[in-house]
């Protein structure tokens, strides 16, 4: 007992347990968005959110974009929007490092702000994206390889299925590669920062051609991702 006592009284192991307060409850919340969602008995939003794209751009991104989609070019996106789980599971890990500085403090704020934001606007937004929604006709269904298959497996079987507006795939990456790039002189980013702003273009355009996401929902998650890194470089 006194060892226990002495261990959580511990500066680091104090850090570390609060940070995983904040971090864990987060990614549990997604887990069960799946029964959550649809317990809302929300009307989908697809056709708002699909009109708000035809109004600025005369079509869905993911429509205009599958002329490109060849076996190949699939399975190119699908590697970058499968690795968005290495991306962020790798930077939450280091933002709940035992000992914070001011850099990881900014890295779990703008996660964890990114995250929840994201998630309640699940609740008002509802939407099953342009690849499930009726109103979207594609002419070809899309076909790659191994990591298109993982991509599928994963939204069929761990995905939230109505969570749509804003992209996370969009504002997780992008606020990583906001955050890297701020921190560009440190020896954490110094050589990495341009391999992580790459990939987050490409997750980013994931979205879109593997007809996840609308044009809208990904301009919702640039717009949530930049706030984030305004937000957690202030309060740092």
């Amino acid at each position: 007992s006194l060892q226990l006592h002495a261990w959580i009284d511990h500066a680091g192991t104090r850090a570390l347990l609060h940070r995983l307060g904040l971090a864990l409850p987060v990614v549990g919340a997604y887990l069960l968005l799946r029964q959550l969602l649809p317990a809302l008995g929300l009307p989908l939003a697809d056709p708002a959110l699909l009109q708000l794209d035809k109004l600025a751009l005369g079509t869905t991104p993911a429509l205009w974009l599958e002329r490109f989609a060849t076996p190949a070019v699939v399975e190119w996106f699908a590697f970058f929007y499968y690795g968005y789980y290495a991306l962020v599971g790798t930077h939450l890990l280091l933002a709940l490092r035992p000992t914070p500085d001011a850099r990881s403090r900014q890295l779990l704020l703008g996660l964890v702000l990114t995250t929840c934001i994201g998630h309640a606007l699940y609740t008002l937004v509802p939407g099953v994206g342009p690849y499930a929604f009726p109103g979207v006709a594609f002419v070809h269904e899309l076909h790659g390889g191994f990591f298109f298959a993982r991509v599928q497996s994963t939204v069929a079987h761990a995905g939230a299925h109505l969570d749509i507006f804003p992209s996370l795939h969009t504002a997780h990456p992008l606020f990583i590669a906001l955050h890297a790039l701020g921190h560009r002189r440190s020896t954490l980013y110094r050589y990495s920062w341009p391999v992580i702003l790459f990939a987050a273009g490409n997750m980013i355009v994931a979205t879109m051609l593997l007809r996840f996401h609308y044009g809208i929902d990904v301009v919702a998650g640039v717009v949530l991702a930049v706030t984030a890194y305004v937000i957690s470089s202030r309060l740092r």
